[in-house]
């Protein structure tokens, strides 16, 4: 296995679905995932407009539905319901802003421990668990 860093895809639509940003991890560079993830551009990330554009990323508009953010400062969580029907994958995405423009950080699947209560209730509400 090699050790290597790879690239999330970004999707603004003002930057026509290019942009990436580079993460460290383990990973093997064998993998199709990862030599696709290793050749994308980072330089070509401007960023995105909205918090809800960037925490989406490379998903279709049409198979997410934000359920709720929290903004403090340039910093934000935007928890996300991912399919367009039940069964429902819930993912939390952190973003932040620089230069007005927000940019995708980190996310996992799932919500966390310090998922706020009206983020679970309305994930549930669309029939999450």
């Amino acid at each position: 296995m090699v050790k290597s860093s790879y690239l999330r895809f970004g999707a603004c639509a003002e930057t026509g679905g290019g942009g990436a940003r580079r993460e460290e991890g383990g990973g093997d560079l064998d993998t199709p995932t990862a030599r696709r993830l290793w050749l994308v551009n980072e330089a070509r990330d401007a960023g995105c407009e909205t918090l809800e554009e960037a925490a989406r990323g490379d998903i279709p508009p049409e198979f997410v539905t934000v359920i709720g953010s929290r903004v403090a400062g340039d910093s934000a969580t935007v928890w996300l319901l991912t399919n367009d029907r039940p069964p429902f994958e819930p993912y939390a995405v952190h973003c932040e802003r620089r230069n007005g423009r927000w940019y995708w950080e980190s996310g996992s699947g799932g919500f966390g421990r310090g998922t706020p209560d009206g983020v679970l209730e309305t994930a549930r509400r669309f029939g999450w668990l």
